[in-house]
Parts: C-alpha cells; sequence; structure tokens
C-alpha cells in the first residue's frame, strides 16, 4: 500500500472513532427527559442533567438581527444547527465548559432559559427588552445568571444578588418576557412590557430584572397581606400575556386553585382576573 493510501486511511480511521466516540458519549447521557419548543428552536432536557439545543442559533425581527438563543458561543444569527448541541457554561463556569445540574428548560422566542438544581436561573440569547434579566440590554451568546431584582433576600445578611429558590420558569414561545416561581409562590417577570405582560401594574415599559408580579383580583390573604400574586405553583408565558395556576388545597381557603391571566387581551386570549 502506498504511503498517500496509508496516510489517507489513518485520517479515515481517526475520522470515524472521533465520530463514534462522540456519538457513544451523546447516546450514553442522551436519554430526553423533557423537551422545550421555542418559535423556531428547540431545547432538550437530559437525564444527565445537561440541556441542548437545535435550530437557528439568530433571526432577523423589528429591522434587526437576534443571535445567541443556542447558547453555544456563536454569533452567527444565520446558523442553522441540525443536530442537538450542548449548551456552554458561561457564567456557570463549570470545568466540562457545558451548563449542568438542569432541572428544567425553557425555550422562548429569540432566548432561552434554564432552572438549575439550586434554584437559580440561567439565560441566553437575545436581551432587547430585558427578557435575560441580568440588568443588561446586551445579547448573550452563552448563559448568564438572571438577578434577584425585586425578590428578597433569604440571608439579608449576606444578599445573593441572583434570583433564587426558583421552581417554575417560562420564556413563552413567541414572547419577549420570562416568567418564574419561588418557593414561596411567589410570581416574578422580567423583559418586554408593553402590554402589561409582567403583571406589575404598569406598561409601555421593559423591566430589566424581575418584578413582583402583583395581586390583582386575587384575595387577600390575611396571613400575608403584601400586593403580590401568591400561593402560586405553575406559570406559563405568552406573546404578550401571562398566565399562572394558584394552589388547589380544600382544606385551605386560600389555596383556590384558581387561574390568574395578565398582558394583552386583543382576541381574549386573557381574561382579566381570575377563572375557577
Amino acid at each position: 500500500m502506498s504511503r498517500s493510501r496509508q496516510t489517507l486511511l489513518i485520517a479515515v480511521l481517526v475520522a470515524l472513532t472521533i465520530t463514534l466516540s462522540t456519538r457513544a458519549d451523546y447516546r450514553d447521557n442522551s436519554k430526553a427527559i423533557k423537551v422545550s419548543g421555542g418559535e423556531d428552536h428547540t431545547l432538550v432536557l437530559t437525564a444527565d442533567k445537561g440541556a441542548w439545543g437545535c435550530g437557528p442559533n439568530g433571526g432577523y425581527a423589528f429591522g434587526y438581527h437576534y443571535y445567541g438563543v443556542l447558547g453555544t458561543g456563536s454569533e452567527d444569527w444565520n446558523l442553522k444547527q441540525k443536530t442537538l448541541v450542548r449548551v456552554h457554561d458561561g457564567a456557570m463556569g463549570t470545568e466540562s465548559e457545558r451548563l449542568e445540574n438542569i432541572n428544567d428548560i425553557a425555550a422562548g422566542w429569540m432566548h432561552s432559559l434554564a432552572l438549575d438544581v439550586n434554584g437559580f436561573v440561567w439565560s441566553w440569547g437575545w436581551n432587547s427588552e430585558g427578557q435575560l434579566g441580568d440588568g443588561w440590554q446586551i445579547a448573550r451568546t452563552t448563559p448568564v445568571q438572571v438577578l434577584r431584582g425585586e425578590q428578597a433576600p433569604e440571608d439579608p445578611i449576606d444578599p445573593d444578588p441572583n434570583l433564587a429558590r426558583i421552581i417554575a420558569i417560562s420564556a413563552g414561545r413567541s414572547g419577549r418576557h420570562s416568567l418564574a416561581v419561588d418557593a414561596n409562590g411567589y410570581a416574578y417577570a422580567w423583559g418586554y412590557n408593553k402590554y402589561g405582560q409582567c403583571g406589575n401594574d404598569v406598561n409601555d415599559c421593559n423591566e430589566w430584572t424581575p418584578v413582583h408580579v402583583h395581586q390583582g383580583a386575587q384575595p387577600v390573604d390575611p396571613n400575608d397581606a403584601n400586593d403580590w400574586l401568591k400561593h402560586i405553583v405553575d406559570i406559563c408565558a405568552g406573546s404578550d400575556q401571562s398566565i399562572s395556576v394558584e394552589k388547589d388545597d380544600p382544606s385551605d381557603p386560600n389555596f383556590n386553585g384558581c387561574v390568574y391571566t395578565w398582558g394583552t387581551n386583543r382576541w381574549g386570549g386573557t381574561t382579566p382576573g381570575m377563572m375557577e
């Protein structure tokens, strides 16, 4: 066999070995336990608590190109990822350089969210209206941590600057705002708020860090008299509207399992107040 053919054969074998090794690594850890479909891109959560993405890394909207929704570090808005790629660690700073210990994922339109096992929220993608919740208006091609905003710190003496104790997240499918619920049942919102979709009794503005969703039509709880929506167990962001579900407990009159909505109501998609 000629030297050139030997060299070619070795190169092919090396390439095949790398390919099979990569596929084996993906296959061994790729049992999907949750998926989230955004406007164009898809996120997948695997059994090893890793986050993966596929689809467009960006697009064109409102006269500008947006990018970074796959969280791989790429600013290529025209990139079309046809197979799953691992979301990079970004500000998490792991040794593997991959986002790790993730419990939940949420794909939006121009951005993505992930919830880790410690109750912290990570975000990446376009940030034109503050939908990443990091206090900036800068696109992030790898995950950054969502700031605390109006959430009270668990330890006032040594407050954590980041949103914490979160149990549910939503980025909406075609919206530019984000929602979260913490372990105390309070709801938070950040990002685009032109139509009141952040639920904090204002509109025509953007919220750069999380704000409390206000109580609205929810009955006052004598044991918790603040003006915040409370006892929430799940939440969902739409395009320009939001919806939440209250805890249901027949033994407690404060937990009625009601559904609360806020934001735009142009087509009846949001019924103000509550629904039984």
